[in-house]
């Protein structure tokens, strides 16, 4: 938005209300699905938006920078009730269609979606609509086990651009030496590096950092990433489109649908639990999958055959299986 630009914003958390909440939108819920909270830049105070309602359905001749924002979380999902009015307004028509209609309505520049790190089909379904991936991850075990998999499923979506994003990262640890262990493991570049800030901490989710400090290094590093998005999305508009359709968002694709997107629930879950747990052996995996002990042997068996699993004969646990030449 401060490099000039109208963004929307949606977030596929269920639970909703954590990117609200950094917003200040907690205390003024708002019940009608069809509008959206237009946040502006405020010349006046320097630490908070301007706001105001405004109906998606009426396109806005405006072209002044701002964010749209659903006034309810957790309601990209396939049966939450936001896509649900989105669908019924532009007559059942696929997300990837709804969310370009929508996109032409609010006259966006970019669509920003916040995924959640599980393999459910409104994560994957979002990672398929995607022409550029960032990924968040911090320097420890867990994210080192998951970011090859999301790697992964972001690879076969056939996404064009995808960038590393270091977390947390202490401010003792140097930034070349970080750098260029992330991305010569993982073979993909990093938009920048985000060091665990004292203000940041302080802040506690009260507000939006880059408002509060503008001129604070995690800020400059916030607006190196959105500058190579911009760059991101101004080369994609540059190639050819494969399809004739475009949109103001970008090329239209059409992105092989990931078997997963294909695969029983019971599956999906296992998947996540893996995901967030990493090696497991099968007692706890079905107590956490919320599913029978036949259900979950089945999909167990059904995943080591399609590759995306393999299981320790000597400890019986079931891990991720990143390689991909032999997956159906």
């Amino acid at each position: 938005m401060q490099r000039g630009y109208r963004v929307g914003l949606l977030d596929t958390d269920l639970r909703g209300g954590g990117i609200r909440t950094i917003f200040s939108l907690d205390d003024t819920p708002e019940g009608n699905l069809n509008t959206y909270w237009w946040l502006s830049s405020n010349a006046d105070t320097a630490t908070t938006l301007s706001r105001s309602l405004r109906q998606y359905s009426v396109a806005s001749e405006s072209t002044t920078a701002g964010i749209y924002l659903p006034p309810v979380g957790g309601q990209f999902t396939t049966a939450g009730p936001q896509l649900k009015t989105w669908q019924e307004h532009y007559h059942q028509g696929q997300v990837r269609e709804v969310l370009q209609h929508l996109s032409q309505d609010l006259k966006l520049d970019y669509l920003l979606i916040d995924n959640q790190p599980e393999m459910s089909e409104d994560t994957l379904m979002a990672l398929s609509l995607a022409d550029m991936a960032v990924l968040m991850l911090q320097l420890d075990s867990y994210d080192f086990q998951r970011v090859p998999v999301l790697l992964e499923v972001i690879k076969q979506f056939e996404t064009p651009k995808t960038w590393l994003v270091p977390t947390l990262v202490l401010p003792a640890i140097e930034r070349d030496s970080v750098k260029h262990k992330i991305e010569n493991t993982y073979q993909q570049p990093i938009a920048g590096l985000l060091y665990l800030s004292e203000e940041m901490i302080r802040l506690a989710s009260s507000g939006l950092f880059c408002l509060h400090y503008p001129i604070h290094p995690l800020t400059q590093t916030m607006m190196e990433i959105a500058r190579q998005l911009e760059h991101g999305a101004q080369e994609l508009a540059s190639v050819p489109a494969r399809f004739s359709e475009k949109s103001s968002m970008g090329r239209s694709r059409q992105r092989p649908l990931l078997n997963l997107l294909e695969f029983p629930h019971v599956e999906r879950r296992l998947l996540t639990v893996v995901l967030r747990q990493g090696p497991i052996e099968i007692g706890p995996l079905i107590e956490q999958s919320g599913h029978s002990a036949d259900e979950v042997i089945t999909a167990v068996n059904h995943l080591i055959q399609q590759g995306w699993i393999v299981r320790d004969p000597t400890t019986q646990r079931v891990r991720y299986r990143t390689e991909t030449s032999n997956r159906q």
